[in-house]
């Protein structure tokens, strides 16, 4: 249970902290109204509720707490494996990467993080 306690300790204060930065650095999220679309992304219909804007201008985009909170867990998932005798095997530091990896391009691949 240690592990899944220090890994909520760590989400709260990831989300605590990743906030803080949004209002510090007041980034704002890229504009789907003025044309900032990925090209190669087949363009579908979507609900202007979420794309049109209308909740994503009221938070600013920068730093992703998605991104963030992702590479605070795998972080930690590594520190806690070296630091038990329980070492990672290959599959695992590989599916890591994997989740790290998809997760942060998602971000940037949906529109909502440039």
């Amino acid at each position: 249970f240690r592990l899944a306690r220090h890994m909520t300790i760590l989400m709260d204060i990831n989300l605590y902290l990743g906030n803080a930065l949004k209002d510090l650095l007041c980034a704002p999220r890229p504009d789907w109204n003025k044309g900032v679309v990925n090209v190669d992304r087949p363009q579908v219909k979507t609900d202007s509720k979420i794309h049109g804007q209308a909740w994503a201008s009221l938070e600013y985009g920068m730093p992703s707490t998605h991104v963030s909170a992702i590479v605070a867990m795998v972080s930690y998932i590594l520190h806690f494996s070296s630091a038990t005798d329980r070492p990672l095997d290959g599959w695992t530091l590989g599916a890591l990467a994997v989740w790290a990896g998809t997760v942060s391009f998602g971000r940037v691949y949906l529109g909502v993080h440039s």
